[in-house]
């Protein structure tokens, strides 16, 4: 779970990374990119072909690396830092190096469904269904999901954890998982 999402923890701050485990996505891109990008030089080079081919297969080869530049600029590098010393939540991206979301009393941690899966969010008290920022993967409808589990446990835990009790009582061990004194 720690590599999957990145995971930092200290005395202060907790954050990590909701899409990391995205980038093992990154290489079905690359081949399918390349596929339809092959296909797409045959059909042109082929002039007695049908131009019908030509169109699908330039229309995949631009879908396909939409969808990739798309993963890698705005998807993979968004990092979520919780910082206890500020009682805030900043959210990092490629773009913007840190930018304030909201402070620790404005959090409202929710479950949003979206065609049979679901995800966890957090959004502003009030306004958590205008304005608010994925912070796990889609979880499917079957009750014994063991990812599901695993990010109750280690990650939605520590964030609960984090922003509802004051920093003296938080204490993290070298390995990420957390007590209370």
């Amino acid at each position: 779970m720690k590599e999957r999402y990145q995971i930092e923890s200290n005395s202060e701050t907790f954050s990590f990374k909701p899409f990391h485990h995205h980038r093992s996505k990154l290489k079905w891109y690359v081949l399918a990119i390349l596929f339809f990008g092959g296909l797409s030089v045959y059909y042109y080079n082929n002039k007695p072909m049908n131009e019908l081919f030509l169109i699908i297969s330039i229309t995949f080869a631009i879908i396909t690396t939409w969808f990739f530049f798309k993963e890698i600029l705005f998807y993979i590098p968004v990092k979520y830092i919780f910082d206890r010393s500020t009682n805030q939540v900043y959210q990092s991206t490629l773009f913007v190096s840190k930018s304030s979301i909201m402070t620790f009393d404005e959090i409202v941690i929710f479950q949003s469904s979206e065609m049979g899966s679901w995800q966890y969010k957090i959004g502003k008290k009030k306004s958590q269904f205008i304005k608010s920022y994925e912070i796990s993967e889609y979880f499917s409808e079957k009750s014994n999901n063991e990812k599901l589990l695993s990010f109750e446990r280690e990650l939605l835990n520590k964030i609960q954890q984090i922003i509802t009790k004051p920093s003296s009582t938080i204490q993290s061990n070298s390995i990420g998982s957390t007590s209370t004194n």
